[in-house]
């Protein structure tokens, strides 16, 4: 009984591994670093060198270039987010009371994202780069009466990052 417990644990366990999927955990991930990414939906990002954003995601890619270049743009995200028939309570020591107020909206105002990146080839194998963007952020900003204004009515998180970078041709 205990080996073929144990031959079911082990089959079980390999199908797991074989078959499990990748997850990507990229909450507040903002994937508008480029303009001509966006006009090919990312794909092959990382190896289409087309303009100098390849320096976000593709460093190596920089000494392909042949000649400096920059790339200045950015995206203004209009998310729609609705609330709808929220509720609250706050316990002032008498047990739970009802909060009053509004219970729809939206909260997701609209946000200029943007990016700049300049690469400059210094000969065939050499290259040098730099890239200001942001990848990540978020925003949230809920209205004066919102019904959860007890529990936080505006969020903001920016992250900017300045990548000065240096990409050397091997071969």
């Amino acid at each position: 009984m205990q080996n073929k417990f144990n031959k079911i644990t082990w089959a079980v366990a390999i199908a797991a591994a074989a078959f499990a999927s990748q997850a990507n955990a990229g909450g507040y991930q903002i994937n508008e670093q480029s303009v001509s990414g966006q006009g090919y939906g990312h794909s092959g990002r990382s190896s289409n060198v087309n303009d100098a954003s390849i320096v976000f995601g593709n460093p190596a890619g920089m000494s392909f270039l042949d000649r400096a270049q920059m790339t200045v743009g950015g995206t203004y995200l209009h998310v729609n987010t609705d609330i709808k028939n929220a509720e609250a309570t706050r316990d002032f020591g008498m047990g739970p009371m009802e909060v009053t107020g509004s219970s729809d909206g939206d909260i997701v105002p609209g946000t200029f994202v943007p990016f700049a990146f300049y690469a400059h080839p210094i000969n065939e194998r050499l290259a040098f780069g730099f890239g200001v963007y942001a990848p990540f952020g978020s925003k949230t900003d809920y209205e004066g009466g919102f019904v959860g204004r007890n529990l936080g009515n505006y969020t903001e998180l920016t992250v900017m990052t300045a990548q000065p970078t240096v990409s050397y041709r091997f071969n």
